[in-house]
């Protein structure tokens, strides 16, 4: 695997650093943050991945298919509502799951992994 294929994690900590001196913690794509905060984007944030060379506890992530697969998502806007702005029911509803699978039991312990 070639290095420049994807980033290491103190090369995204540089860059989540650089970007709280404007927004906060790791507030990057400012263009689509403000457009949710002026009403003017009504499907929320895009989901993009990009390559990394080390990911801790992407292990996780090898969870995502089985959780879709069983039904995660479905119905979600039904059941819990729909959420307006940057970030949608689904991204909650993922970042929880990814919470539970990670043992974090509350919201201020994602500031430490």
């Amino acid at each position: 695997m070639d290095p420049n294929d994807g980033s290491t994690k103190s090369a995204r900590d540089i860059i989540d650093v650089s970007a709280a001196e404007s927004l906060g913690t790791a507030c990057t794509r400012v263009e689509e943050r403000i457009q949710a905060a002026l009403g003017e984007q009504e499907k929320g944030a895009s989901i993009e991945f990009e390559s990394c060379l080390d990911v801790p506890k992407g292990g996780v992530l090898c969870a995502l298919p089985a959780l879709l697969s069983n039904g995660l998502l479905n119905d979600i806007e039904h059941h819990l509502g729909k959420l307006t702005g940057y970030y949608q029911t689904f991204h909650i509803l993922l970042l929880l799951a990814f919470m539970g699978l990670c043992r974090i039991k509350n919201a201020e312990q994602l500031q430490t992994t």
